[in-house]
């Protein structure tokens, strides 16, 4: 059976490693290879976690239970790019290295909140001019110092729920055998606008003040 994928995001696993938690509901009696040995699973509900790791492999780690720790390997062939947001694909035993068909299901919702308003802390470099009388002339120095200041932004929040199913199948009739169902959250901060660094010479650079003269690069005394 050739495996086929259908990837409707144009997100693509790209990350080292996502974790997802849930259950593995088996149907009937299961017998799963595992690294160096294999793993019987009676009919029931296990706590597990998926794994994704890269684009080589799905592991399904048990949380508890006799199993607790054990991981069953799912590999995913050369060229195949399974999409941790949105898609569908189905494998075949021999591709997946288990006495069973594969077929997955990722649905992706996502939804931002309101506009926030922030300020945080930031430094900047003003430049200033000193001018004074030597032996008649007029001979100006010009300086630079770091000023703290604040710089106001703009942002909102936005939030991936994500669900996750795992079929294990029959390869001969195409009955269930077990499935994985796991979700995640994942929220990011997302910036939209932000200010420069406002310091208290930030309104100086133009204009008068005190009775001297504030240009570009600062106050210049007459």
């Amino acid at each position: 059976m050739k495996s086929t994928i259908i990837l409707a995001a144009a997100l693509l696993l790209v990350g080292c490693k996502t974790k997802v938690n849930g259950t593995l509901d088996v149907s009937e009696k299961l017998t799963l290879n595992a690294k160096k040995e294999t793993i019987q699973l009676a009919a029931g509900t296990y706590r597990t976690q998926l794994q994704f790791k890269k684009t080589k492999k799905l592991v399904l780690k048990f949380r508890d239970g006799a199993q607790k720790g054990k991981k069953i390997t799912l590999t995913v062939p050369k060229g195949v790019r399974l999409s941790e947001y949105n898609g569908d694909f189905a494998l075949n035993s021999a591709e997946v290295g288990q006495p069973y068909n594969l077929k997955g299901h990722v649905d992706t919702v996502t939804k931002t909140s309101g506009l926030h308003r922030g300020v945080e802390s930031c430094h900047e470099t003003v430049y200033r001019t000193h001018c004074r009388r030597v032996e008649g002339e007029r001979v100006c120095e010009r300086t630079s110092v770091s000023v703290e200041g604040r710089r106001h932004y703009t942002y909102f929040y936005e939030t991936d729920d994500r669900v996750f199913e795992l079929t294990l199948e029959q390869p001969e009739t195409g009955a269930k055998a077990a499935m994985f169902d796991g979700s995640r959250r994942d929220t990011r901060t997302v910036r939209l606008h932000s200010t420069g660094c406002i310091t208290a010479f930030s309104g100086y650079r133009y204009g008068y003040r005190h009775g001297g003269r504030w240009g570009r690069f600062g106050r210049h005394n007459h």
